[in-house]
């Protein structure tokens, strides 16, 4: 059961690890963990950029935007399940360089928890979800370069794209009185770290009219995610620790479809993103963007 909660992201995975393996009264003991690495690789991906946003169709020389940096908007959402589910905002700014685009991204992780679906109503338990930081770092480099021609064409684009990501992690804390002794209570604190690398090659068709160009992309990749958890108990008094590592490699595949505004330079995206590992939910996301003149 543990196992397969692991592979969850950081509200469900640690949560019910800290609580699987404490026992009231005792010490919080070292859980039978064979196989983390799997569940923690796909937290690793899903709390960077690297896995945390839905892929944007970034084209270098496409309509003009060679020597022109853009500016990037992204949201995106994914439930977990048991009440659990994590919203991402970030800001992006992409880079026009001699080989390509370099695209830098900082970002926030708001996780969002139900007490009362995670924990029964009435059990002494009082759960605070926290907030994680993220940054990151992706380089595009063109395979197939498009070519348009006149007021409507078409062609396909293929490029190189080499992600780096990482981030850290207030996940939660967790307090707990017990209803039938009130002299018994637990302070838990979960935070950790992550960091993750991805290499993928996004295919895209384009499809311009006039000044509107409709983009569906399809890109393919593979990811390493390292995460390390950390959890803190304070039972009566008496201070426990206990920490979780795991890395792994881990298929990924993202999906959308972009419109670019013609000369006004705004795009507006929207994807799916799929890490996958067992249990492992879709994320869905929009993506802005603005492309200086």
């Amino acid at each position: 059961m543990i196992r397969a909660i692991l592979r969850r992201s950081f509200p469900i995975a640690l949560l019910a690890v800290t609580l699987l393996t404490g026992s009231a009264g005792a010490q919080i003991i070292e859980p039978p963990l064979e196989d983390n690495d799997e569940g923690l690789a796909y937290t690793a991906l899903t709390t960077t950029p690297v896995g945390a946003f839905a892929p944007m169709a970034e084209i270098p020389s496409l309509w003009g935007s060679t020597g022109r940096m853009q500016v990037h908007g992204q949201i995106s959402t994914q439930d977990q399940g048991a009440g659990a589910s994590n919203r991402n905002f970030a800001l992006g700014l992409t880079v026009p360089t001699g080989f390509g685009l370099l695209r830098f991204t900082a970002g926030l992780i708001d996780y969002v928890c139900d007490d009362d679906e995670l924990f029964p109503p009435g059990e002494g338990f009082d759960l605070d979800c926290g907030a994680g930081y993220m940054g990151g770092v992706d380089a595009t480099i063109p395979l197939i370069r498009p070519f348009l021609g006149g007021e409507s064409a078409s062609a396909v684009s293929a490029n190189l794209v080499v992600s780096f990501g990482a981030s850290t992690n207030d996940v939660a804390k967790i307090s707990y009185e017990d209803p039938f002794d009130p002299a018994f209570s637990t302070t838990i604190d979960v935070t950790g770290t992550s960091w993750s690398a991805a290499v993928g090659i996004p295919l895209s068709f384009i499809a311009k009219s006039g000044e509107t160009i409709v983009i569906p992309h399809l890109t393919p990749r593979i990811g390493y995610g390292s995460a390390k958890a950390k959890i803190e108990a304070e039972i009566e008094g008496d201070e426990q620790e206990l920490s979780l590592k795991g890395a792994d490699l881990r298929p990924m595949l993202g999906a959308g479809v972009d419109i670019l505004f013609g000369q006004s330079g705004f795009g507006l995206g929207l994807g799916i993103q799929k890490v996958f590992a067992d249990e492992s939910e879709v994320l869905v996301g929009i993506n802005l963007s603005f492309r200086a003149r």
